[in-house]
C-alpha cells in the first residue's frame, strides 16, 4: 500500500502540471534557459540528498526526474507570476516528499528494495533471503515489494 501512495504522488504531479500548463501555458522563449537550471539545480540538490552508492536503496530517479521536468516545463510555459513561484515550489516539495517516501520504504519500513538483486553492495546486511516481486507501479517507482 505504502508503495501505491509513491505511484499516486508520482501521477499527482504530472497530472498537477498538466493542468497548470493547460490553464496558464504560454510560451516563453526567454525562459527556455532558465527553467532548465532550475530542474539541473532540482536534480543536484536532491540527488545530493537522496543518492545512495550500495545497499537496497538504489536512488529515487523517477521521484527526483520526473518533478523536476514537470518544473522545467512549468517554468518554461507559465505565464503568471503567482502561479508560476507557487506551481514551482509545490513541485520542487512534491520531489522532496517523494525521494524522502522512497527512502523510508526501503530503510526504515523494510518492505520495499529499490535494487531487487542487492548488487550495488554484495556485503549489505539486507542480502537476506526474501522474494521480490514486482508492484503495478514498479516501472514508475522502482520500488519492489520484499516478502520473506
Amino acid at each position: 500500500m505504502q508503495g501505491d501512495l509513491n505511484a499516486i504522488g508520482l501521477i499527482v504531479v504530472l497530472v498537477f502540471t498538466a493542468v497548470i500548463l493547460f490553464q496558464f501555458g504560454e510560451l516563453k522563449p526567454k525562459r527556455i534557459v532558465l527553467s532548465l537550471l532550475a530542474g539541473l539545480l532540482t536534480v543536484i540538490v536532491m540527488a545530493i540528498q537522496f543518492t545512495y552508492k550500495c545497499g537496497p536503496g538504489n536512488n529515487p530517479s523517477y521521484q527526483i526526474y520526473i518533478p523536476a521536468l514537470c518544473l522545467i516545463l512549468i517554468i518554461m510555459f507559465v505565464k503568471g507570476q503567482n502561479v508560476l513561484w507557487i506551481s514551482s515550489l509545490i513541485l520542487f516539495v512534491a520531489g522532496y516528499l517523494l525521494s524522502w517516501h522512497f527512502h523510508f520504504l526501503i530503510f526504515k519500513a523494510g518492505s520495499y528494495t529499490g535494487e531487487p538483486r542487492h548488487l550495488s553492495c554484495p556485503q549489505s546486511k539486507d542480502d537476506r533471503k526474501e522474494t521480490v516481486m514486482k508492484q503495478w507501479h514498479t516501472s514508475l517507482t522502482g520500488l519492489y515489494k520484499l516478502s520473506l
